[in-house]
């Protein structure tokens, strides 16, 4: 799934339990719980910082995902295991990169 696709999966999900999502940027920005990180980052500080990032939203996709199975809502469990494996991999794929060693 690309992420525009997962942004209308959740919005879909939201809708379905009668809830209004965000629908511009500037409403997701002023809810973000994670910021920009500083300006002039090298390549290696910006992908220690997506690494960051990618443990943060697992960690909040797993209490979704535990609050979702308390509920019963299989749908919404499911639809986020996925959006786990999509990010695991994406995470090993960054962790692989920075562990290569430089020539």
């Amino acid at each position: 799934m690309g992420t525009q696709l997962n942004i209308d999966t959740i919005a879909e999900k939201i809708k379905l339990f009668g809830k209004t999502p965000f629908s511009t940027f500037k409403e997701i920005l002023q809810h973000a719980e994670i910021m920009d990180p500083e300006e002039n980052l090298t390549s290696l500080e910006m992908v220690r910082e997506i690494l960051e990032d990618i443990r943060y939203i697992l960690n909040m996709i797993e209490e979704c995902i535990h609050t979702s199975h308390e509920i019963s809502d299989y749908g919404s469990e499911s639809m986020l295991k996925k959006f786990i494996i999509e990010l695991e991999k994406d995470h090993w794929m960054l962790t692989a990169w920075i562990n290569e060693p430089t020539t």
